[in-house]
């Protein structure tokens, strides 16, 4: 018998809910060493973890291949019995006496059932379960894959790069907008999806903070958390150098990591190249000396880039500023055009016991209130 899981908030906490604090060297090392991310969530815990037990499933759903297995859980592919729909469930071991991955598990649950349903760059909850040995939460499945992995398939030209970032500043200022960061943005939390694998998909809110929505999107002093998480190479220098009881800006924080992320779209590595966590710090405290990138990128594309990856939070490029640049404006409407064709199509072959019509309009609500937000 499934049940509801309940909801809490994981924003107060002042405690490390990433990777543990003596296993941050290990990450950036791999990744520095040009270990794929799904290696990397593979190698957390010390050794490589190569298998993971079959979950148990509520009987409408059936089991698939899996997907992945992360410092976390595991991820499945799942088919309804009665109706097909094809999905893909996080499992996650029931934490009864971890307070902190208990956090993890329900902020995310709450942000996604509360803050992100509609949005088409967001990956969407369908069904959340507590089971006898774990907690299964069922999401539409993003059948393409991570998106550095769909890229490494292509040229990585600057026009493909463009309308995929496009939907990752929207994905995360309809974020903002509904009062919630991220903080955990990277490639291995982006995803491919839609029938044409042309829509991106922004996954894991499980270290997402919940603040009061804002009209300007600026950060008010209650709006400040005090957290470290996150993953180091893709991690603002804020959270790097944080001192006990300092706060920082979380959207900031957030931007800071959709800078990384362009940079890893367009060169396939982040753009920090460490052999360890204090030369990690030490490149991304001194950006401007440290980022070096390929001249055959464009002079607009590399002066957004320098704009992202921006040391300081205050002289930061803002998602408003982003929408702004020349760089991010070409073909904005022609690739939300295409990602309404897309969800609208989808919604059209839904099996019967999904509400099509509530699909179709929250995306169709949705698009024009992301386009508003891109032209601010």
């Amino acid at each position: 018998m499934s049940t509801r899981y309940p909801q809490q908030s994981a924003s107060r906490a002042r405690v490390y809910h990433g990777e543990p604090q003596d296993q941050l060297l290990l990450l950036a090392t791999r990744v520095a060493n040009n270990l794929s991310a799904r290696g990397v969530c593979a190698m957390i815990g010390g050794v490589p973890r190569l298998s993971t037990p079959m979950p148990e499933l509520p009987e409408a759903w059936e089991l698939g291949e899996s997907l992945g297995i992360g410092s976390f859980g595991s991820v499945w592919r799942v088919s309804h019995r009665e109706t097909a729909e094809q999905g893909a469930v996080k499992v996650l071991p029931r934490p009864e006496e971890n307070t902190h991955k208990l956090m993890r598990i329900t902020t995310e649950i709450a942000t996604m059932e509360r803050s992100c349903r509609g949005c088409p760059f967001i990956l969407q909850l369908r069904e959340v379960h507590t089971m006898e040995r774990h907690i299964l939460i069922v999401m539409e499945l993003a059948a393409g894959g991570e998106l550095l992995d769909y890229l490494a398939r292509t040229d990585r030209n600057e026009a493909l790069v463009r309308s995929f970032f496009q939907q990752l500043v929207l994905g995360v200022k309809f974020c903002h907008s509904q009062g919630v960061a991220h903080r955990d943005l990277k490639p291995a939390n982006l995803l491919v999806g839609g029938a044409s694998g042309t829509v991106l998909k922004i996954a894991d809110f499980g270290l997402a903070a919940e603040f009061e929505p804002s009209p300007s999107l600026r950060c008010s002093r209650q709006s400040l958390r005090y957290t470290l998480c996150g993953s180091p190479l893709y991690m603002a220098p804020e959270l790097l150098n944080l001192a006990e009881g300092e706060g920082y800006n979380p959207m900031a924080a957030d931007v800071w990591s959709i800078g990384t992320v362009l940079f890893a779209m367009l060169t396939g590595r982040p753009p920090f190249r460490a052999s360890s966590l204090a030369e990690l710090i030490r490149m991304a405290s001194a950006s401007k000396r440290y980022l070096k990138m390929p001249l055959r990128l464009s002079k607009e594309c590399r002066a957004l880039l320098r704009s992202l990856l921006t040391v300081s939070p205050q002289r930061r490029a803002t998602l408003d500023g982003v929408c702004r640049h020349p760089w991010f404006a070409p073909n904005l409407d022609e690739t939300l055009a295409l990602v309404l064709e897309v969800v609208v199509d989808e919604a059209a072959v839904l099996p019967e016991l999904v509400d099509r019509r509530e699909v179709a309009e929250l995306h169709e609500r949705a698009l024009p209130a992301l386009l508003r937000l891109a032209r601010l």
